[in-house]
Formats: C-alpha cells, structure tokens, sequence
C-alpha cells in the first residue's frame, strides 16, 4: 500500500483566491512595504556611469547588480518592482559578480601572469553574451527594461 501524503489542494486554492481577489499573499516584512521605500534602498546602491572605455576595470563596488538579483529572486513581489533595476544596464567589468564566479579584475590577471588579450577578454565576451542571450532569447519580456 503506498504512503497516504498530505494534500495541498486546499492551499492552493486559498492562494488562488487571494490572488483572484487582489490580494497580495505576502503581507508582511519586506515585500509589504511601499515603493517608495524601495526607491530610497536603490538611492543607497547609485549607478555609477558607464566608462567610456570599454574594457576599464571600474572603481566601484561589484556587488549592486548581485544585490539586484537576488532582491528579485527573492518573491514575486519584489521581482516585479526591482526587475526592471536589474536589467536596466548590460554592463561587464573586472571584479563583477556572475552566475559563473567573480571575473578577474586586469590587475589579478597581471599578477598572475595571464595574457590579457586572450584570457581576459574572452571571460569579458563570454559574460556580455550571456547577459544578451537572457534579454534576446531565453527571456524577451526583459528587453523593455534595457535602455
């Protein structure tokens, strides 16, 4: 005789009811605040300009567009007013973070002794096509948010 498991019917239709209604199901803590709220968190993490030089390892702090993403892993709530930060900007750098690791910085790579042209920017391309095979291909309703 199988195992008698617990149903989760009832649930999912108090949620779809909540949801039919217009109600947000997470009501409380984070995802519950005003998006004005959210504004000033952004105003803390500003956008540095884009240098005009390409390949110029930036003087700023990696981690803004991490912290983006994972505001938006975070709940459907939250996805949908920091999503648009998120992919605002296609930008690659030394020292961002990616899915893949952190990209070294040109100074780490001197360091260590690898050939910038050839190590360097291939980790550069392959970061900045991903970044575009996401927006193009795997996830189009994103294409609005890029400016």
């Amino acid at each position: 005789m199988a195992p008698r498991t617990r149903s989760n019917r009832a649930e999912k239709l108090a949620v779809q009811k909540l949801l039919s209604s217009g109600i947000s199901v997470n009501t409380r803590g984070l995802p519950a605040l005003p998006n004005e709220i959210y504004l000033e968190i952004l105003s803390h993490m500003p956008a540095l300009p884009i240098p005009h030089d390409v390949w110029v390892d930036k003087k700023t702090d990696p981690l803004r567009q991490l912290t983006l993403y994972y505001l938006t892993q975070t709940c459907q709530s939250l996805r949908k007013f920091f999503l648009k930060f998120a992919w605002e900007r296609i930008e690659v750098f030394g020292g961002m973070w990616t899915p893949m690791g952190r990209l070294s910085t040109t100074a780490e790579r001197k360091k260590r002794g690898m050939e910038l042209k050839q190590v360097g920017d291939k980790t550069l391309v392959e970061e900045i096509l991903r970044q575009l095979e996401t927006v193009i291909v795997r996830n189009p309703d994103l294409r609005q948010y890029v400016s």
